[in-house]
């Protein structure tokens, strides 16, 4: 085993769902997946030396093993993915500013008909278009204005759930939204707990492998694609910000953009009392 997450639970697991690079496996709310190291690791993740994802059945998970079938697997915490956001125990505001700025100018170069980075832009004229996408651009442009104005039970309504992917774009954009508020309560003195749990109250779902990511993120952990890059933020690093970020943004069909784009709103949108 090269790694498993910190956040994984104890319990008898059945797949849930396979994928070229990810098996889920499921036991009631909890999930855990199995993943290769093309992923990475993360806060319920397990990476194998050997990924075979067809020949996995079961997972059972205890205190210091799992049995994957009837394979036993050692858990040796020197293996252990610590998930929760590291941060700096200094952080140079105007530095982690200028570096949000330039990860800020490289998602906006990301932006196709299909994720969400239009959002980054303050253009919401649709004029006369109808279509679907037109019509979801809207939805979108309206929840923005909605959370950045402090409704939040209004605007997390209008997109939890809402997008195309694995795991909706609103979903993913949330998620983002939740890690930033943990790395904004740490730039500036003031605690943004009460938001972040306002706004995971409000998106609650019944998919596991997105109520997974919406509690990781409410909990301030993420995987260590993002690990790396929140480091590299905070940190004097300019020249490591756009290949890790590239890294995230290749999530998924959309869900790096989608993720990132909460993110970058997250850091700046949402009313707090420092704002004001």
């Amino acid at each position: 085993m090269r790694s498993y997450g910190d956040a994984i639970r104890r319990g008898h697991f059945r797949v849930h769902s396979r994928f070229e690079h990810v098996v889920n496996f499921l036991d009631g709310e909890n999930l855990v997946s199995i993943v290769d190291h093309s992923v990475g690791a993360g806060p319920t993740s397990i990476i194998l030396d050997r990924f075979t994802p067809t020949e996995w059945s079961a997972l059972a998970i205890y205190s210091n093993r799992m049995l994957l079938d009837r394979m036993r697997i050692d858990l040796n915490p020197a293996n252990q993915y610590q998930s929760r956001i590291a941060f700096p125990q200094t952080i140079e505001q105007i530095l982690v500013i200028d570096n949000i700025a330039s990860l800020h100018e490289l998602v906006v170069r990301q932006a196709t008909p299909d994720n969400l980075a239009f959002l980054l832009s303050d253009d919401e004229d649709i004029g006369t278009d109808l279509s679907f996408k037109a019509q979801l651009r809207t939805r979108f442009f309206t929840a923005k204005a909605q959370l950045a104005a402090g409704q939040i039970e209004a605007g997390i309504s209008l997109i939890k759930g809402v997008g195309v992917g694995l795991t909706p774009s609103g979903d993913d954009f949330i998620a983002g939204a939740m890690v930033a508020l943990h790395l904004r309560q740490h730039l500036f003195p003031i605690s943004l707990t009460q938001l972040i749990d306002q706004i995971y109250q409000r998106s609650h779902s019944t998919n596991p492998i997105v109520a997974t990511m919406l509690r990781q993120a409410h909990d301030g952990r993420v995987n260590e694609k993002w690990q790396r890059l929140i480091t590299a933020l905070t940190g004097n690093e300019l020249d490591r910000i756009k290949p890790l970020a590239l890294d995230v943004l290749a999530t998924g069909a959309t869900s790096g953009v989608d993720m990132m784009v909460g993110f970058l709103f997250g850091l700046t949108n949402f009313r707090c009392t420092h704002d004001n």
